[in-house]
């Protein structure tokens, strides 16, 4: 894993988040992508 370092986000930090993800079950990931749709939708109006 390697971070191009345009990121405020140690990298340390980011190998958690990864590995967080990594573990959760698939309707959880869903649901983060469907949250990350919501805003997106919120944000364009």
């Amino acid at each position: 894993m390697s971070s191009i370092g345009l990121s405020d986000t140690s990298l340390d930090a980011e190998r958690v988040q990864i590995e967080l993800m990594r573990q959760a079950p698939a309707w959880r990931k869903m649901e983060l992508v469907g949250q990350m749709n919501e805003t997106m939708r919120k944000i364009i109006r």
